[in-house]
C-alpha cells in the first residue's frame, strides 16, 4: 500500500507538471503553395529549444532561447527534398513533435500525428542519482548506466509500470562521469552525472 501511494502521488505530480507546461501555446501552421512552415510560441522559457529536422534527423534549424519572450518565424522548404520534416519544441519536461509533409502539392501539416513526449526527470542528491519516468502508455522501458568509456555498468529492461522511479547509490562507483540512459518505446533520453 505504501508503494502504491508513492506511485500515485508521483504520477499526479508528473501529470500536473506536464499539463502546466503543455498549457503554453505552440502553434505550427503551413502555407501549402509557398512551402512555408509558420511557428508561433508564446512565453518561451529560458533554455527551451526549437529544432526543425528532416526525416534523416539532420537539423535544418536550431534555436535555444536565452530569454522569456514570444517567438514567431516562418521557414521555407522551397528547394528541399520531398519527404517528412519535424518541428520539435523541447523544454525540461516535454517535447512536442509536429510532422510536416512536403511533396509535389506543397507542404501539409499532419495534425493527427502531433506527438507529446514527457521526458524523464533526473535528480542527484548527495550520492544518490534518481530518475522518474511517466510511462502511462506502458511502453517497454530500459534504464541503463554507462561509464564515461561507454561500458554498461547496469541495466534494467522491459519495465512497463505506469510510473517508474529508480534510485542508484553512486557511493561504490569509481570517480568519473556516468550516463543514465532511458529508452522508452523508440525514444532514448540520457543525462550525465559526476561521481567525485
Amino acid at each position: 500500500m505504501k508503494n502504491f501511494l508513492k506511485v500515485a502521488i508521483l504520477t499526479i505530480l508528473m501529470l500536473g507538471l506536464t499539463t502546466a507546461k503543455a498549457a503554453k501555446k505552440v502553434e505550427v501552421t503551413v502555407d501549402q503553395t509557398l512551402n512555408l512552415i509558420h511557428i508561433s510560441l508564446e512565453s518561451v522559457s529560458i533554455g527551451e529549444r526549437l529544432v526543425i529536422r528532416d526525416f534523416e534527423g539532420f537539423a535544418l534549424f536550431k534555436k535555444t532561447f536565452r530569454e522569456i519572450a514570444d517567438f514567431k518565424k516562418s521557414f521555407s522548404l522551397k528547394g528541399k527534398d520531398d519527404g517528412m520534416y519535424f518541428v520539435e519544441v523541447e523544454n525540461d519536461i516535454q517535447i512536442q513533435i509536429t510532422p510536416v509533409l512536403k511533396n509535389d502539392l506543397g507542404v501539409t501539416l499532419i495534425k493527427k500525428a502531433v506527438k507529446f513526449m514527457t521526458k524523464p526527470v533526473y535528480e542527484k542528491k548527495g550520492d544518490v542519482f534518481s530518475v522518474t519516468v511517466d510511462n502511462t502508455k506502458k511502453y517497454d522501458v530500459t534504464i541503463s548506466i554507462y561509464s564515461d568509456s561507454g561500458i554498461k555498468i547496469s541495466s534494467e529492461e522491459n519495465i512497463q509500470d505506469a510510473a517508474i522511479h529508480r534510485s542508484y547509490n553512486t557511493n561504490d562507483l569509481p570517480k568519473g562521469i556516468y550516463t543514465l540512459s532511458v529508452t522508452q518505446g523508440q525514444d532514448t533520453f540520457s543525462e550525465s552525472f559526476d561521481v567525485n
